[in-house]
């Protein structure tokens, strides 16, 4: 059976009146070696009939605890080898065990995996999905960080970037297990661009998740708007003395919210040389011929 069948056999194994048997640590299991014969390398008469096969030990291998120690009762050599292997079982109860030696907890879970977020507000907390600690039988794995158990939730927490579009991670390992929380900041893209027909060195530019900005000497240089939109997903900029769906109507830096369409879900804005304004939203299109004071919908013919 494998490593981890193995311990839960011991565990719940009821041979001859007795229910506290254990697998032998590896310094006990090489203890019944005998060198002066193989296939099997064991005293014959007391242990008889046992193949010359490998057997597990109770002990972890330290350097990877994805392993555990085994005797290969063929020539009595001893081997650190994968967990998920197949081998023979030979139970043990009582004595004086060499507890320093004794790893009798599974202390690798099952691999778990974080799920990764993009899009994130710069330098936000960003909480990953919650993942169960499975597949450990019994005990703990005790870290510097903490301790976790069977069974245990676990998330991890990091704060996202201060810049645009970098990733950051968080690594969580538990018994030799490991996975990366990754955490990438939203895109900053332009979305939309203007120019003031009054006065061609003034451009205001929308950014995705980062508001409207204006620049007043032909884009040499750029300050944020100081008064920004609730929702500052930029989609679509147009200028009009006194219009527009989140306006400015002094050519300068202060926006205020006009009537909103009916969805403020706007995923387009465009105007007519009369003035007339016309959005596109997940509800359809919109009209206002007052400067945004009011909305009215034209989806004639249209599937909405």
């Amino acid at each position: 059976m494998t490593w981890n069948a193995a311990l839960a056999a011991a565990k719940d194994a009821n041979f001859a009146g007795h229910s506290d048997w254990r697998l032998p640590n590896i310094k006990e299991l090489e203890s019944i070696v005998e060198s002066c014969g193989y296939n099997p390398a064991i005293n014959r008469t007391l242990f008889p009939a046992t193949p010359d096969e490998y057997f597990w030990s109770g002990s972890s291998y330290v350097p990877d605890t994805s392993q555990a120690w085994y005797v290969g009762f063929g020539y009595g050599d001893i081997y650190g080898y994968n967990k998920t292997f197949v081998h023979y079982v030979r139970l043990v109860r009582g004595g004086q065990p060499f507890d320093s030696f004794d790893a009798q907890d599974d202390t690798t879970p099952a691999p778990f995996s974080f799920t990764a977020q993009t899009g994130v507000a710069l330098s936000s907390v960003a909480t990953s999905n919650t993942i169960t600690v499975s597949s450990i039988n019994g005990g703990g794995y005790t870290a510097v960080a903490g301790t976790v158990n069977n069974g245990d939730e676990v998330a991890v927490q990091q704060t996202s970037s201060a810049s645009y579009s970098t990733l950051t991670t968080a690594t969580l390992t538990i018994g030799g297990v490991s996975d990366v929380f990754q955490v990438t900041t939203l895109n900053l893209a332009v979305s939309s661009i203007v120019v003031d027909p009054a006065a061609p060195a003034i451009l205001y530019t929308g950014l995705d998740d980062a508001g409207i900005y204006k620049s007043t000497d032909g884009g040499a240089s750029w300050i944020a708007a100081s008064t920004q939109p609730t929702n500052t997903r930029i989609k679509a900029l147009v200028i009009k003395p006194g219009g527009g769906v989140f306006k400015s109507s002094d050519s300068d830096m202060i926006w205020s919210a006009c009537t909103q369409p009916t969805n403020l879900n706007l995923l387009s804005l465009t105007m007519d040389a009369s003035g007339k304004l016309y959005a596109g939203s997940e509800a359809g299109v919109f009209v206002s011929s007052d400067g945004c004071a009011s909305w009215a919908a034209i989806n004639t013919g249209l599937p909405f």
